[in-house]
């Protein structure tokens, strides 16, 4: 069908058989979802899934949106760190000249876990291929040029992240202190992503330092909230952990690594919203989470923008330096 998107994710591994799906048409999504734990999915070759329709999900009101993008206004952080001035520390790139920005970059993804969200989800590592292939559909436009890849899906270090308080006071902080620099080297992964199990004590659901903002070995970290956030208990705040949710915050925060930012940052590389039938859009680098209200797309001239709201044209101006961090 014109306009549609089909994103589907097969295991079957350990002896199960899991649906990971996504289906856009015009007007509506459609999600196919496993929702079992590990422990019960163990019980079953078939493991319980559901499909659902955005037309049945609950968005925001007006009301509820104004309400929402106040309170995120008000937070130093929102959906992300708060950042010094831009260009203290530059990355800087020994590629060849001859590479143009509109050359195609290969960048190498660690992903990693929590004890939390390995046990919380019927296998973790498809959930998670999920979530990536959404990403990589995004980053392989043609306006991008970007091939994902993921290194490895890393649990090894699940109990470390676990075992420790700073999991729901700081868990971006305590991410980069059990991910060094070398250990990412060690995997050829250029950047890692971080799937948590735990709700932040915080406004955030998720964190990642901008490009050009801090050293480069700083600039390779997110962390992304995989659970329902209730803190603070704020009426008309949805973040619920649901598919939509995931994908939005993964993708959210990898673009934050390659220069992507909010709808207020003061270059071209904002966030966009727009209007389809009286009811509100957003990309993705929109500053805080509205429900499906919320698309995965990149701002650009060519999809959803125009010249001073490219976040599409921040990622491919970056996007070799990120690619030659290892």
């Amino acid at each position: 069908m014109d306009n549609s998107v089909a994103l589907f994710t097969f295991d079957e591994s350990m002896g199960k058989s899991l649906v990971h799906g996504f289906i856009e048409f015009e007007n509506e999504q459609v999600y196919v979802v496993p929702v079992q734990t590990r422990e019960n999915g163990l019980k079953t070759d078939n493991p319980l899934h559901i499909i659902y329709s955005s037309k049945g999900v609950a968005n925001p009101t007006e009301e509820q949106i104004a309400e929402i993008e106040k309170i995120y206004s008000e937070n130093t952080n929102r959906l992300g760190v708060t950042l010094p001035d831009a260009g203290k520390f530059p990355i800087t790139s020994d590629l060849p000249s001859s590479y143009s920005p509109s050359s195609w970059a290969t960048v190498y993804v660690l992903v990693a876990t929590d004890y939390e969200f390995h046990e919380l989800e019927t296998n973790w590592v498809s959930s998670a291929q999920s979530y990536m292939n959404h990403a990589a559909y995004q980053y392989q436009r043609p306006d991008i040029g970007v091939f994902l890849n993921v290194a490895e899906y890393d649990d090894s270090k699940m109990h470390d992240l676990s075992n420790d308080a700073r999991k729901t006071s700081d868990p971006f902080g305590l991410f980069r202190e059990k991910f060094p620099a070398w250990y990412l080297d060690s995997k050829n992964a250029d950047i890692a992503v971080y799937l948590g199990g735990n709700d932040k004590n915080a406004i955030e659901q998720g964190e990642s330092f901008g490009y050009g903002r801090y050293p480069d070995d700083e600039c390779r970290y997110t962390w992304s909230q995989m659970v329902a956030d209730i803190y603070p208990p704020i009426i008309g705040l949805i973040y619920d952990g649901s598919l939509n949710a995931r994908r939005y915050c993964v993708i959210h925060e990898l673009g934050h690594i390659f220069d992507a930012n909010h709808e207020d940052s003061q270059g071209t590389n904002k966030a966009y919203k727009w209007f389809e039938n009286g009811i509100p859009k957003h990309t993705v680098m929109w500053s805080c989470y509205l429900g499906t209200t919320n698309t995965c797309e990149y701002s650009s001239p060519s999809y959803h923008g125009d010249s001073t709201h490219d976040n599409a044209g921040a990622i491919r101006a970056v996007k070799h330096n990120i690619a030659s961090l290892v």
